[in-house]
């Protein structure tokens, strides 16, 4: 009885190794296709795809021309 035990302990931490091992290739590859990828969204032909990070840097230059201009009238 202890024979039986003893081999499925075994198998049990290499099995739950390889499940977390899978986990976290499924994890990486997801966080390199958001970070690295290609973007989503709608696309304007020269400026690329309109994304959050598209629409903040438009702000601040819309910000940034505004104060540099401002003084100037």
């Amino acid at each position: 009885m202890c024979v039986s035990n003893n081999k499925k302990s075994r198998k049990f931490p290499n099995s739950f190794i390889k499940s977390v091992k899978n986990l976290k290739l499924k994890l990486n590859n997801l966080y390199d296709r958001l970070t690295r990828g290609q973007k989503y969204g709608p696309r304007i032909s020269l400026l690329g795809s309109i994304t959050n990070k598209f629409i903040f840097d438009l702000f601040i230059t819309y910000i940034g021309m505004f104060f540099f201009i401002l003084p100037r009238i």
